[in-house]
Order: C-alpha cells, then sequence, then structure tokens
C-alpha cells in the first residue's frame, strides 16, 4: 500500500503529489485530513466572484509558464456541485470549501491560469470526486500538453480511484516523455509497476531510465534500484 498525502501543492504535486516511496503502501486512508468529523454538506459554488478576501491560502508551488494550446476539449464547469466528505470534519470541511472558492473566483476571472486548474484537480481528487478530478487533467493536457504534472495527477488517478492499470501505464509513458526530468515521476511509475502490475523487471527499467536521463540528480531513484538487491 502507498502513501498518498494531501495535496495543495503539486504535484505538484507528484499530485503532488508526495512521500511516493510509501505512497503505494496506503491507499485507503489517502485523502484524509487529521480527525474533524463533520455533517455531509453540497456547495453551490456559483458564487466564487466573492470569494477573493475569503481566504489567502496560496499555495506554496511554482508552476513555470508554459504555452496555452487552443483546442476544442470543453472546460470544465466550474459550477460543479462541490460535496466534501463527512471525514474531513467541521473544520476541514470550511476550510476545503473556501480553498475551492478562492480557486474558482480565480479561474472564473483568468481561466488560462495552469496553476489554478492544477489546484482546482488536486481539490476534487481530495473530495473524492474523481470525476471532476479527471475531467481538470484532461483539459489540462489538452490545454498545456506539454505539462507533465497533469499528466502524472492523471496517471496516479487510473491506478488508485479509477482503477484502471491500462491507461495509467500509457499515461505515465507521456508523462516521462513530456517530462524527462520528473524524477517523482519514475518513481511512482516504478512502483506502479513493483506493486501493481508485479513486474519488477518493467520496474527497474523504469529506475534505469530516470537514472540515465538524470545522472545529476537521480540519486533517490539510485537508491529504490539498490534495494532490489538486498530483498
Amino acid at each position: 500500500m502507498f502513501t498518498k498525502k494531501i495535496q495543495t501543492s503539486v504535484v505538484v504535486a507528484f499530485l503532488i503529489i508526495v512521500g511516493v516511496g510509501t505512497y503505494f503502501y496506503y491507499v485507503s486512508s489517502k485523502n484524509m485530513i487529521p480527525p474533524q468529523i463533520i455533517e455531509d454538506t453540497t456547495f453551490d459554488n456559483n458564487a466564487g466572484n466573492n470569494t477573493e478576501n475569503k481566504q489567502n491560502n496560496k499555495p506554496s508551488f511554482e508552476v513555470p509558464p508554459i504555452p496555452v494550446q487552443r483546442t476544442g476539449i470543453k472546460m470544465p464547469a466550474l459550477s460543479r456541485p462541490i460535496v466534501v466528505p463527512d471525514a474531513f470534519g467541521v473544520e476541514g470541511k470550511v476550510l476545503m470549501l473556501q480553498r475551492f472558492m478562492k480557486v474558482i473566483g480565480v479561474l472564473q476571472k483568468n481561466p488560462e491560469s495552469m496553476e489554478d486548474w492544477l489546484n482546482l484537480g488536486i481539490l476534487r481528487n481530495q473530495i473524492n470526486d474523481f470525476v471532476g478530478a479527471k475531467e481538470v487533467w484532461e483539459y489540462l493536457i489538452a490545454t498545456f500538453p506539454k505539462n507533465p504534472i497533469a499528466y502524472g495527477n492523471l496517471a496516479n488517478l487510473y491506478v488508485f480511484d479509477l482503477k484502471d492499470p491500462v491507461k495509467a501505464e500509457a499515461t505515465f509513458k507521456k508523462a516521462i516523455e513530456v517530462g524527462p526530468d520528473q524524477i517523482q515521476v519514475y518513481r511512482n511509475f516504478s512502483e506502479f509497476y513493483r506493486f501493481v502490475v508485479k513486474n519488477d523487471e518493467k520496474a527497474k527499467a523504469i529506475l534505469k531510465m530516470g537514472i540515465e536521463k538524470n545522472p545529476m540528480n537521480s540519486g533517490d531513484l539510485q537508491k529504490i534500484l539498490e534495494s532490489y538487491d538486498k530483498l
């Protein structure tokens, strides 16, 4: 099982997204935050225009500028309902709604903000709205095709939540193609082969690829590869 921390930075975050060495060691609690139980709430985010002063929780990650590619793909609806699970607790649910409102407010004014689309996708995933998260990742991939973060997050979604290893593998491969310097993606991909596909040879091949393409900053990948010899 994997350890999947809450991703408010990209994945940043890769989803970030996130202690991925143990990421594959626990799946069941990946969307949980510290205990703060609450009643289920549905939030209509059409009021996003009035949210700028609600909270200044600007994510700490920075995303390099990537050219926008105009496509025919439909932009995900910013008015999509927000249903935060009870497991977040009262304070946690309020905080999540505030974060949604802030991001949606920005996107209503600037729908070309890649950073805020990334944030929205992560938030959707955190509240178990996997369909909504998938829509965001696919939109990002179509609009910013050189962004490896969206590919990595979509691949993780296929692994953990949509349970589609075929699409996960294809998406991981695309993430590496687009971002050959993304060490976390190689690590996630190798863990996918090791623990989901149960193919150590493919897992090691991905680690070797990452080391070969990133000789100066692939120490973590090297350690994982060496660990195979100790099993």
